[in-house]
Protein backbone atom coordinates (compact mmCIF):
# COMPACT_ATOMS: atom_id res chain seq x y z
CA UNK A 1 0.00 0.00 0.00
CA UNK A 2 3.00 2.43 0.80
CA UNK A 3 4.86 1.70 -2.49
CA UNK A 4 1.22 2.35 -4.46
CA UNK A 5 0.95 5.69 -2.64
CA UNK A 6 4.35 6.67 -3.68
CA UNK A 7 3.59 5.73 -7.15
CA UNK A 8 0.60 8.02 -7.19
CA UNK A 9 2.28 10.35 -5.82
CA UNK A 10 4.97 10.36 -8.48
CA UNK A 11 2.59 10.04 -11.04
CA UNK A 12 1.00 13.12 -10.30
CA UNK A 13 4.49 14.60 -10.31
CA UNK A 14 5.42 13.62 -13.35
CA UNK A 15 2.61 15.07 -15.40
CA UNK A 16 3.35 18.95 -13.63
CA UNK A 17 6.56 18.26 -15.59
CA UNK A 18 5.62 17.31 -19.00
CA UNK A 19 4.78 19.95 -21.52
CA UNK A 20 4.41 18.48 -24.71
CA UNK A 21 1.78 16.14 -25.22
CA UNK A 22 3.44 12.41 -25.74
CA UNK A 23 4.11 9.14 -23.68
CA UNK A 24 6.17 8.73 -21.43
CA UNK A 25 8.00 5.32 -19.59
CA UNK A 26 9.18 4.73 -16.67
CA UNK A 27 12.11 2.53 -16.12
CA UNK A 28 14.00 1.61 -12.68
CA UNK A 29 17.85 2.14 -13.53
CA UNK A 30 19.47 -1.43 -13.82
CA UNK A 31 22.63 0.04 -11.97
CA UNK A 32 20.66 2.12 -9.27
CA UNK A 33 17.46 0.42 -7.80
CA UNK A 34 16.78 3.70 -6.27
CA UNK A 35 16.68 5.56 -9.19
CA UNK A 36 13.72 5.69 -11.79
CA UNK A 37 14.56 6.97 -15.44
CA UNK A 38 11.94 9.09 -17.45
CA UNK A 39 11.76 8.48 -21.31
CA UNK A 40 9.76 10.00 -23.78
CA UNK A 41 8.32 7.95 -26.78
CA UNK A 42 11.32 8.17 -28.72
CA UNK A 43 13.05 6.69 -26.27
CA UNK A 44 15.25 9.58 -25.27
CA UNK A 45 16.36 10.34 -21.03
CA UNK A 46 14.64 13.65 -20.19
CA UNK A 47 14.69 13.02 -16.50
CA UNK A 48 14.67 10.64 -13.39
CA UNK A 49 13.49 10.70 -9.69
CA UNK A 50 14.98 9.48 -6.57
CA UNK A 51 14.81 9.28 -2.89
CA UNK A 52 16.73 11.69 -1.48
CA UNK A 53 20.12 10.76 0.26
CA UNK A 54 19.43 12.38 3.43
CA UNK A 55 15.89 12.63 4.01
CA UNK A 56 13.92 9.01 2.66
CA UNK A 57 10.85 10.50 3.31
CA UNK A 58 11.50 12.86 0.23
CA UNK A 59 11.39 12.20 -3.70
CA UNK A 60 13.72 14.57 -6.00
CA UNK A 61 12.96 14.68 -9.62
CA UNK A 62 16.03 15.61 -12.03
CA UNK A 63 15.72 16.58 -15.84
CA UNK A 64 18.16 15.21 -18.35
CA UNK A 65 20.85 16.60 -17.05
CA UNK A 66 20.87 16.10 -13.72
CA UNK A 67 19.39 19.26 -12.83
CA UNK A 68 16.72 19.12 -9.58
CA UNK A 69 13.23 20.15 -10.60
CA UNK A 70 10.77 19.18 -8.11
CA UNK A 71 10.64 17.19 -4.75
CA UNK A 72 7.87 15.85 -2.89
CA UNK A 73 7.05 14.99 0.75
CA UNK A 74 4.70 13.68 2.85
CA UNK A 75 2.51 16.95 4.35
CA UNK A 76 3.69 17.05 8.39
CA UNK A 77 0.64 17.54 9.59
CA UNK A 78 -1.53 15.70 7.10
CA UNK A 79 -0.45 12.45 6.20
CA UNK A 80 -3.03 12.07 3.82
CA UNK A 81 -1.64 15.20 1.90
CA UNK A 82 1.64 15.39 -0.47
CA UNK A 83 3.16 19.00 -1.15
CA UNK A 84 5.25 19.35 -4.40
CA UNK A 85 7.78 22.03 -4.23
CA UNK A 86 9.88 23.16 -6.81
CA UNK A 87 13.71 23.38 -7.12
CA UNK A 88 14.01 26.25 -5.30
CA UNK A 89 11.49 24.79 -2.50
CA UNK A 90 8.15 26.69 -3.30
CA UNK A 91 4.92 24.72 -3.21
CA UNK A 92 3.74 24.16 -6.68
CA UNK A 93 0.59 21.91 -5.58
CA UNK A 94 -0.56 19.39 -3.30
CA UNK A 95 -2.09 15.87 -3.82
CA UNK A 96 -4.47 14.89 -1.27
CA UNK A 97 -6.64 11.36 -1.29
CA UNK A 98 -10.20 12.29 -1.58
CA UNK A 99 -12.32 12.08 1.56
CA UNK A 100 -15.50 10.29 -0.13
CA UNK A 101 -13.98 8.45 -3.02
CA UNK A 102 -10.94 6.25 -1.97
CA UNK A 103 -9.83 5.63 -5.09
CA UNK A 104 -9.39 8.85 -6.04
CA UNK A 105 -6.39 11.43 -5.34
CA UNK A 106 -7.47 15.53 -5.71
CA UNK A 107 -4.72 17.74 -7.25
CA UNK A 108 -4.81 21.19 -5.85
CA UNK A 109 -2.84 24.49 -6.56
CA UNK A 110 -0.42 26.13 -4.16
CA UNK A 111 -4.00 27.91 -3.27
CA UNK A 112 -5.82 25.11 -2.30
CA UNK A 113 -8.49 24.90 -5.46
CA UNK A 114 -8.88 21.39 -7.00
CA UNK A 115 -6.90 21.46 -10.58
CA UNK A 116 -7.50 17.99 -11.51
CA UNK A 117 -7.41 14.14 -10.07
CA UNK A 118 -6.07 10.47 -10.59
CA UNK A 119 -8.42 7.65 -10.36
CA UNK A 120 -8.14 3.85 -10.29
CA UNK A 121 -9.71 2.85 -13.38
CA UNK A 122 -12.78 0.46 -12.22
CA UNK A 123 -12.02 -2.10 -14.55
CA UNK A 124 -8.09 -2.23 -15.21
CA UNK A 125 -6.21 -2.39 -11.97
CA UNK A 126 -3.00 -2.09 -14.19
CA UNK A 127 -4.53 1.79 -14.89
CA UNK A 128 -4.59 5.27 -13.60
CA UNK A 129 -6.98 7.69 -15.36
CA UNK A 130 -5.64 11.54 -15.18
CA UNK A 131 -8.66 14.05 -15.02
CA UNK A 132 -8.60 17.72 -15.40
CA UNK A 133 -10.59 20.17 -13.00
CA UNK A 134 -13.98 19.31 -15.36
CA UNK A 135 -13.56 15.61 -15.03
CA UNK A 136 -12.37 15.12 -18.36
CA UNK A 137 -9.54 12.58 -19.41
CA UNK A 138 -6.54 13.77 -20.59
CA UNK A 139 -4.35 10.54 -19.81
CA UNK A 140 -3.75 7.20 -18.37
CA UNK A 141 -0.84 5.55 -17.05
CA UNK A 142 -0.54 1.91 -17.91
CA UNK A 143 1.63 -0.86 -16.51
CA UNK A 144 3.84 -2.53 -18.99
CA UNK A 145 2.29 -6.45 -18.96
CA UNK A 146 5.63 -7.61 -20.36
CA UNK A 147 7.90 -5.50 -18.70
CA UNK A 148 6.39 -4.36 -15.77
CA UNK A 149 7.20 -0.48 -15.96
CA UNK A 150 4.30 2.25 -16.15
CA UNK A 151 3.88 4.10 -19.16
CA UNK A 152 1.85 7.85 -19.59
CA UNK A 153 -0.12 7.90 -22.39
CA UNK A 154 -2.02 11.58 -23.41
CA UNK A 155 -5.24 11.81 -25.01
Amino acid sequence: MKSLKLLLVVFGLIISVQTFAQDYKYKQDPWDKEKTNIFDSYGNKVGYYKVDAWDKSKINVYDANGNKVQTIKNDAWDKSKTNIYDSYGNKQRTEQKNAWNKDRVDIKDKYGNIIGYRQADAWDKDKINVFNKNGTKIGYYKKNAWTGDWEYFEL
